[in-house]
């Protein structure tokens, strides 16, 4: 499980110095149930809920394990304008999130990928600044690069942090490619 910008800053603000443990346990219970990266509105539910309390937070994984339709619901995200929620709870998310996490958001059937690309609007970026700012962004989430290698049918990179970084300009040459079209 990768987790957003604004998930993260919003764990980092309930749970202070526990919270790199806190998106580690996010991450190991989401990989658990899912097999993959979980989408955004599953964490947002999950960290709803705990409401900075550690308690909060096991009772509402073990809801996420049992059925995470049912976090959805008590987490007041289960209707068809849950995404004006998380912006109104959270804030918008930025660029980077709305570009890194489009594998996870990308549902088969609705725009196409490259629509959605164009959706992101990055800032006009040199070349350079733009990988520099994906990298580091997948160094902190570097499952991300999974995620879209799975939405373009190449093998799922299951390596150390270090070889997901290197792949990083294959993410950065296919978003670009997708960007000139």
């Amino acid at each position: 499980m990768a987790v957003t910008h604004r998930i993260a800053v919003r764990i980092a603000e309930q749970f202070g110095a526990d919270a790199d443990t806190v998106i580690w346990m996010l991450k190991e219970a989401e990989a658990g149930k899912f097999r993959r990266v979980a989408a955004e509105r599953v964490t947002a539910a999950i960290v709803i809920r705990a409401n900075g309390d550690a308690d909060r937070l096991f009772r509402a994984i073990e809801e996420m394990q049992i059925d995470w339709r049912d976090l959805f619901m008590s987490a007041q995200l289960g209707h068809a304008d849950w995404r004006a929620d998380l912006d109104d709870a959270f804030g918008p998310r930025d660029w980077l999130d709305r570009l890194l996490f489009l594998p996870s958001d990308y549902v088969a059937g609705y725009d196409s990928l490259g629509k959605l690309v164009e959706e992101v609007d990055p800032p006009q970026l040199d070349p350079a600044e733009f990988a520099r700012a994906v990298t580091q962004r997948l160094r902190n989430s570097p499952e991300m690069l999974g995620e879209w290698q799975r939405l373009c049918q190449d093998n799922p990179v299951d390596g150390y942090a270090d070889f997901v970084i290197r792949e990083a300009e294959d993410v950065l040459e296919f978003i670009g490619c997708l960007l000139r079209q």
